[in-house]
């Protein structure tokens, strides 16, 4: 399944995958927005989904692998058969 979030969950992708928790004050309410991070990271990881984001490097695709306390951006290979 590919999922396309909506919003801005993760403005700061190399920082929150792996510390969901860190919350930024531009964000409109840290608190809720950590909380809601958590729950579509975990929600993601565990069911193997692919997700398209916006504020993570190209390809913008990929998968999040549960690791630790946080999580790690697999982006999608473009190398046919990888």
């Amino acid at each position: 399944m590919l999922r396309v979030g909506h919003g801005w969950c993760v403005p700061k992708a190399a920082l929150q995958f792996p510390l969901p928790a860190a919350t930024f004050e531009t964000e409109w309410s840290t608190t809720k927005s950590a909380q809601q991070r958590q729950t579509v990271f975990a929600d993601v990881a565990s069911h193997g989904d692919y997700v398209a984001a916006a504020h993570v490097a190209s390809p913008g695709i990929g998968k999040l692998r549960a690791e630790g306390d946080g999580y790690t951006w697999v982006p999608v290979s473009y190398i046919f058969g990888k």
